[in-house]
C-alpha cells in the first residue's frame, strides 16, 4: 500500500461485485475509507471482515435511481466520516435486446439505473463536495459501447453515450464554478466479471487484440488513478481499458 488515497473518503455504487467490489478493494489498499452503494451487501469475506471493524469500510443499502437514498447514503457519510471526496458511479444493468424488440418497461429501467443513477450521483455529489477545501473527483463508469454502436444493445448503447456527454457537461460546469470537482468517466472493454456467460468468454477473448479479457482490477486501477490527486488536471475526458479492441 503506498496510500495514494490516504485521508480520502469514497462511495463506490455497486460496490458489493464485480468491477465496483474490485474497485471497492483498491481504494481499501490506497488508504481510502470506503461507503459501499448498493442494493445487496457484500459476500467477499476479506470486504466482509472489514465491514464487520467498520473503521475502513460501510456498507449502505442504496437504490441509485431514487433521490432520497442517495441524500440517505450521502449524508450517512458525512456522519461517520465528516466528509465525501469521491464518487464512483459504477452501479449498472445491461440489456441484450435490439431497437426494435425493445420493450419500453424494460428502457425505462435500464435508463433509470444507467442514467437517472449516475446523474443523481454526480448532483448531490457536486453539492457535498463543492466546499470542502480539498480535492475531489467524480468517476462514471460508462462502457465500450459508449462509443462503438451495437445492433443488440439498443438501450445499453443509449445509456453509456449518455454517461459519456452528462460527465463532460457536469466537468465543464464544475471548472467553470471553480468547484473543486473534477469528473471523468471510464469505458472498460469486456471485462472477466460473472454478468459474462461462461460459455462465451473463450470466444469473446479471442475477438479482443490482446487475445484476453480486462481483469476487474485492471479497471479498478485506472479508477484509483481518476481518484487520486495524481490526477489533478483531468477533468471532462474519457478513459479506455479496452485492450485495444476500439483501436480497430
Amino acid at each position: 500500500m503506498s496510500d495514494r488515497l490516504k485521508n480520502k473518503v469514497a462511495i463506490v455504487t455497486g460496490g458489493s461485485s464485480g468491477i465496483g467490489l474490485a474497485i471497492v478493494k483498491r481504494f481499501k489498499e490506497e488508504g481510502a475509507k470506503v461507503v459501499i452503494g448498493d442494493l445487496q451487501e457484500p459476500k467477499d469475506p476479506e470486504l466482509k471482515q472489514a465491514l464487520d471493524k467498520g473503521d475502513q469500510a460501510l456498507f449502505c443499502k442504496l437504490d441509485v435511481a431514487n433521490e432520497d437514498s442517495w441524500t440517505a447514503i450521502i449524508n450517512t457519510t458525512l456522519q461517520k466520516y465528516q466528509k465525501l471526496n469521491i464518487i464512483v458511479n459504477n452501479a449498472g444493468i445491461g440489456l441484450t435486446t435490439d431497437v426494435e424488440h425493445s420493450q419500453f418497461d424494460d428502457w425505462r429501467k435500464l435508463m433509470s439505473i444507467n442514467c437517472d443513477g449516475v446523474f443523481l450521483g454526480v448532483k448531490h455529489g457536486i453539492i457535498a463536495m463543492k466546499d470542502n477545501g480539498e480535492q475531489n473527483s467524480i468517476i462514471n463508469m460508462s462502457s465500450i459501447e459508449g462509443f462503438v454502436g451495437n445492433p443488440d444493445y439498443a438501450s445499453y448503447n443509449a445509456s453509456k453515450g449518455a454517461v459519456r456527454l452528462l460527465t463532460k457537461s457536469a466537468a465543464l460546469y464544475t471548472a467553470r464554478q471553480d468547484y473543486p470537482v473534477r469528473v471523468n468517466s471510464i469505458h472498460p472493454g469486456f471485462v472477466n466479471t460473472p454478468i459474462l456467460d461462461e460459455k462465451q468468454k473463450p470466444a469473446i477473448a479471442a475477438q479482443m487484440p490482446m487475445k484476453r479479457l480486462a481483469d476487474p482490477k485492471e479497471i479498478a486501477n485506472m479508477a484509483l488513478f481518476l481518484a487520486s490527486d495524481e490526477a489533478s488536471y483531468c477533468t471532462g475526458a474519457e478513459y479506455l481499458v479496452d485492450g485495444g479492441f476500439t483501436a480497430e
